[in-house]
């Protein structure tokens, strides 16, 4: 169960990830997750509640089933059932999942899986924002189809590829502008921290040079002189230096991949 609105729920793994849990050398997080654990799919929730197991890429469950995919001989079509009311929004019938990976690099690289899913007609019935909710449900609920899959002609499904594609690649647009806002906003506020802290640091060295040009019959600030004036432009320099990596760090590069795909039957 998920609360959409309060960005937490509860989820506990069925035998089937749980073997696969197993499976993976990672038997230690069975009886954690035989139970329901609270969870989250919001990074944000995630950062300001810690008790919650945050699901994303790197979580243990999407790592085990991506690991699976990878590895398996997989049909020419994947199918997976569902009880009906699983996911909300999805009533019984045939539909067609993507599941795309992709990477947006900038301060904090972004790593995260997106799920396409689409009608017998072809259309977008998933919101790309729920993408961790609807995949733990199929990890968790999803079951072997024991039913006779409908046909579809290769033509239909190179089509459902295409608008699954062109979905996924408008929502990867929306998140870039995203990041690149949030890339902007961090990048400004370390270039403001840094540029106080060299500005600090080299008005402490100009009062040292100020004292010892104003006193030159001081042996002991005449020695210090040299050193003084060489961290300045030291300091400088490591100012700039820093400006010049945030500088490099503006542009937000993006990259993506599809893991799988296949038919999704809500029963």
């Amino acid at each position: 169960t998920y609360d959409e609105a309060k960005k937490k729920g509860q989820v506990a793994a069925g035998p089937d990830l749980l073997n696969l849990l197993r499976d993976n050398d990672l038997g230690r997080l069975v009886d954690k997750y035989s139970v329901p654990v609270d969870i989250t799919f919001d990074s944000e929730t995630a950062f300001v509640s810690p008790s919650l197991d945050f699901i994303n890429i790197l979580h243990p469950f999407i790592e085990v089933a991506t690991r699976k995919l990878a590895s398996s001989e997989l049909p020419a079509v994947h199918s997976l059932a569902l009880k009906s009311g699983a996911i909300k929004g999805l009533a019984s019938g045939c539909y067609t999942y993507f599941i795309f990976r992709y990477l947006i690099e900038g301060v904090r690289p972004v790593r995260e899986l997106c799920l396409v899913i689409l009608d017998q007609n072809g259309r977008v019935v998933s919101k790309p924002e729920a993408s961790y909710e609807f995949l733990a449900t199929m990890i968790e609920e999803g079951q072997n189809c024991q039913k006779r899959l409908p046909q579809i002609a290769a033509d239909s499904l190179r089509d459902f590829s295409n608008r699954a594609e062109e979905a996924f690649v408008s929502y990867l647009q929306a998140r870039k502008d995203e990041v690149e806002s949030s890339n902007a906003n961090a990048l400004e506020k370390r270039r403001r921290y840094v540029t106080e802290f060299y500005r600090n640091r080299e008005q402490n060295y100009l009062k040292v040079i100020e004292k010892a040009k104003t006193n030159p019959s001081d042996k002991g600030y005449q020695r210090v002189l040299p050193i003084y004036e060489a961290q300045l432009r030291q300091n400088e320099a490591q100012r700039q230096a820093q400006i010049e990596a945030f500088d490099a760090k503006k542009k937000v590069v993006e990259s993506w991949s599809s893991i799988a795909a296949g038919l999704l039957v809500v029963e």
